[in-house]
């Protein structure tokens, strides 16, 4: 824990006393590392229109996250073990939505959307315009 102090150059008291100062520049964002010290980063950006970007600095909507294979992760802390995590995905200019373990090193997908416009449900390799693995009920 410490004091922030915003100026033009703003600075970080810890709690040890010691004085960080970091310069206040367009796209940088002011975060603790895992070490609890104070650093600037342009990973997480602000745009002054109040877009969010994360891995960009041009936000083209309130949220945008760029990257190699970007992936966004919604955990559920109430579910059981290794039921928690959904998943969004984006790779190769394909749509992924599946579940992952706690460690977020195994996943199911169940929903692809190949960058072609065809729907897998239950298979990741989607050969038609919608194809199915697996049972399907109509009613």
């Amino acid at each position: 824990t410490g004091l922030l102090a915003i100026s033009n150059s703003p600075s970080i008291i810890g709690s040890s006393g010691a004085v960080v100062t970091l310069p206040l520049t367009k796209g940088n964002f002011i975060v603790g590392n895992d070490s609890g010290t104070a650093q600037a980063t342009s990973t997480i950006f602000i745009g002054s229109a109040g877009g969010l970007g994360i891995g960009t600095t041009t936000p083209r909507s309130l949220l945008q996250i760029a990257g190699t294979r970007p992936q966004f992760t919604l955990p559920d802390t109430s579910a059981g073990t290794n039921d928690k995590h959904w998943f969004l995905s984006s790779q190769g200019g394909n749509f992924y939505l599946g579940t992952s373990t706690d460690a977020l090193t195994a996943t199911s997908t169940y929903l692809t959307i190949l960058n072609g416009g065809n729907i897998g449900v239950g298979t990741t390799s989607p050969y038609q315009k919608l194809s199915i693995s697996g049972n399907l009920a109509l009613t």
